[in-house]
């Protein structure tokens, strides 16, 4: 009996130990790595490394801690994340200067308008509700309120832009409802409502022409899909989230639309799950006559281009997360604009990137 119960205790031992120095060898693994990458050890880089995989063991662990110590906030060398009264899990932002982005802002618009082409500055919401922030006490977000000072500076030059935060001001719960709940992204239902605002503003400012059904969400289908996968759990771990709904709304009547995307081309019908890809993409609608639309954003824009491709004739999407991954697979912006030659620029962004490099690639002339 001591023997059996001797060789339990080992057995408990052994796995006990090889699971810590898997935790901890995962760790000095990634670290060794990250000084052989950069020459040094960087703590941000380091980090980034463990985030690259989901199932980091370091990352879930303490975020399990975390979990069960009922812990709010979630510090990281990028971000800091909160989780809010509602379970959700959205980053905090703290005061930015986004004069840069402004200015590049203003002059891609003075720039298009000596081109006699329309701008329109699309402001993606942010996790946290404008009108209703669900944040812990003593926790503070100014995400919303530099997104407002941006609007405010924008509005003074002139640029035209439209804000998705406006769409739920009166509802709130909805904004959270068609937010993913483990992750800082928009569902794509909370894209296509903000695609119907701009589709309508494209009809009455810029003189598209496109059917009346488009706009009607009775013809529409709903997709409904399991969402488990969100970008919190990087920071966070994946032992403690609640799985979630993904609802995609999908053209009823009739489309027809050539589309390039990542060297890869095809044709037929409204293809969704195709057209929401980190790749720049171009498509070419059959059914529709005239307008050419360049479309350049942050990831928001994923889930919001694929129905863009319903609105216009030709439509070109320029992924600034591509960007910033891979510059040299771009062609630099004023020689996109030159050859595309669109009737309309949309830009969409958020406080969130302000600091990011994205405004670097809108480089024009100074008027």
């Amino acid at each position: 009996m001591n023997k059996i119960a001797f060789n339990k205790k080992s057995i408990v031992s052994f796995f006990a130990i090889a699971f810590c120095l898997y935790i901890f060898g995962g760790i000095s693994y990634l670290t060794s790595i990250s000084f052989i990458k950069n020459g040094s050890f960087n703590i941000k880089n380091n980090y980034h490394l463990c985030l690259k995989r989901l199932d980091t063991p370091s990352v879930n662990v303490i975020g399990g801690i975390q979990h069960v110590l009922g812990q709010k906030v979630f510090k990281t060398p990028f971000r800091t994340v909160v989780r809010l009264n509602n379970d959700h899990y959205a980053f905090v932002l703290d005061p930015v200067d986004f004069s840069y982005p402004q200015n590049q802002i203003v002059k891609l618009d003075k720039w298009l308008k000596t081109r006699n082409c329309r701008f329109v500055f699309l402001m993606a919401p942010h996790h946290i509700c404008k009108f209703d922030s669900q944040l812990p006490r003593g926790i503070d977000d100014y995400c919303n309120q530099t997104g407002d000072k941006f609007l405010e500076e924008l509005e003074k030059n002139n640029v035209a832009y439209l804000d998705s935060r406006e769409l739920f001001r009166n509802s709130p719960e909805l904004h959270y409802q068609y937010f993913i709940r483990n992750d800082s992204h928009w569902k794509n239902y909370y894209a296509f409502k903000f695609f119907l605002n701009v589709a309508r503003y494209m009809r009455e400012e810029c003189e598209f022409e496109f059917p009346d059904e488009i706009l009607d969400e009775s013809m529409y289908s709903i997709d409904i899909k399991k969402q488990t996968y969100g970008d919190m759990n990087l920071f966070v771990g994946s032992f403690f989230h609640e799985n979630d709904f993904n609802i995609t709304p999908i053209p009823k009547y009739s489309t027809d639309i050539d589309w390039t995307l990542n060297n890869q081309s095809g044709s037929g019908v409204f293809d969704y799950k195709k057209l929401n890809n980190l790749f720049c993409c171009q498509t070419h609608n059959r059914n529709i006559s005239g307008k050419k639309v360049l479309l350049l954003s942050d990831s928001y824009g994923l889930a919001f281009r694929p129905y863009v491709s319903l609105i216009c004739r030709d439509f070109q999407h320029v992924s600034l997360n591509q960007f910033e991954l891979q510059k040299e697979a771009l062609p630099p912006f004023l020689e996109l604009v030159e050859q595309f030659q669109p009737d309309v620029v949309l830009f969409m962004g958020t406080p969130r990137d302000f600091p990011k490099m994205y405004y670097d690639y809108i480089n024009v002339p100074v008027q």
